[in-house]
Protein backbone atom coordinates (compact mmCIF):
# COMPACT_ATOMS: atom_id res chain seq x y z
CA UNK A 1 0.00 0.00 0.00
CA UNK A 2 1.56 3.18 -1.16
CA UNK A 3 0.61 6.62 -0.91
CA UNK A 4 -2.42 7.89 -3.01
CA UNK A 5 -3.39 11.42 -4.70
CA UNK A 6 -6.93 12.03 -3.87
CA UNK A 7 -9.85 14.58 -5.44
CA UNK A 8 -13.15 15.17 -3.80
CA UNK A 9 -15.99 17.28 -5.12
CA UNK A 10 -18.85 17.49 -2.54
CA UNK A 11 -21.92 19.23 -4.47
CA UNK A 12 -24.18 20.57 -2.31
CA UNK A 13 -26.82 23.72 -2.34
CA UNK A 14 -24.55 27.46 -2.19
CA UNK A 15 -26.10 27.81 1.69
CA UNK A 16 -24.69 25.02 3.26
CA UNK A 17 -21.23 25.24 4.79
CA UNK A 18 -19.33 22.16 2.76
CA UNK A 19 -16.27 22.58 4.32
CA UNK A 20 -17.06 20.75 7.07
CA UNK A 21 -17.81 17.61 4.90
CA UNK A 22 -14.01 16.65 3.96
CA UNK A 23 -12.91 14.74 6.89
CA UNK A 24 -16.07 12.42 6.99
CA UNK A 25 -15.71 11.84 3.80
CA UNK A 26 -12.32 10.85 3.93
CA UNK A 27 -12.84 8.87 7.13
CA UNK A 28 -15.20 6.69 4.53
CA UNK A 29 -12.29 5.94 2.75
CA UNK A 30 -11.35 2.95 4.91
CA UNK A 31 -11.63 0.32 2.46
CA UNK A 32 -9.70 2.46 0.23
CA UNK A 33 -7.17 3.44 2.55
CA UNK A 34 -6.80 0.68 5.13
CA UNK A 35 -7.76 0.86 8.55
CA UNK A 36 -4.94 -0.39 11.34
CA UNK A 37 -8.67 -1.79 13.88
CA UNK A 38 -11.06 -3.51 12.04
CA UNK A 39 -13.07 -2.74 15.00
CA UNK A 40 -12.82 1.27 14.28
CA UNK A 41 -13.08 1.35 10.07
CA UNK A 42 -13.92 5.12 10.15
CA UNK A 43 -9.95 5.51 11.43
CA UNK A 44 -8.56 4.61 8.03
CA UNK A 45 -4.90 5.23 7.15
CA UNK A 46 -5.33 8.57 5.88
CA UNK A 47 -1.53 9.96 5.87
CA UNK A 48 -1.65 7.92 2.61
CA UNK A 49 -2.89 10.29 0.85
CA UNK A 50 -0.27 12.44 -0.14
CA UNK A 51 -2.13 14.76 -2.56
CA UNK A 52 -5.28 16.46 -2.18
CA UNK A 53 -7.86 18.61 -4.39
CA UNK A 54 -11.21 19.82 -2.34
CA UNK A 55 -13.80 21.53 -4.54
CA UNK A 56 -17.35 22.58 -4.61
CA UNK A 57 -19.93 21.74 -6.79
CA UNK A 58 -22.96 23.83 -6.71
CA UNK A 59 -26.08 22.17 -7.44
CA UNK A 60 -29.51 23.90 -5.88
CA UNK A 61 -31.82 20.86 -6.38
CA UNK A 62 -29.67 18.94 -3.55
CA UNK A 63 -31.74 21.14 -0.51
CA UNK A 64 -30.12 19.82 2.51
CA UNK A 65 -28.71 16.80 0.50
CA UNK A 66 -25.01 16.47 -0.11
CA UNK A 67 -23.36 14.01 -3.36
CA UNK A 68 -19.81 13.60 -2.96
CA UNK A 69 -17.43 12.57 -5.69
CA UNK A 70 -14.34 11.23 -5.39
CA UNK A 71 -11.43 10.10 -7.50
CA UNK A 72 -7.96 8.92 -6.60
CA UNK A 73 -4.47 7.74 -7.95
CA UNK A 74 -0.88 5.78 -6.95
CA UNK A 75 1.87 8.67 -6.80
Amino acid sequence: MGDLGHRQVPRVNARRNWSTLWKPAIDALGPLLGSPDPERPYRPHDDRIVSLALHRGLDESLGHDVVITAWWRAV
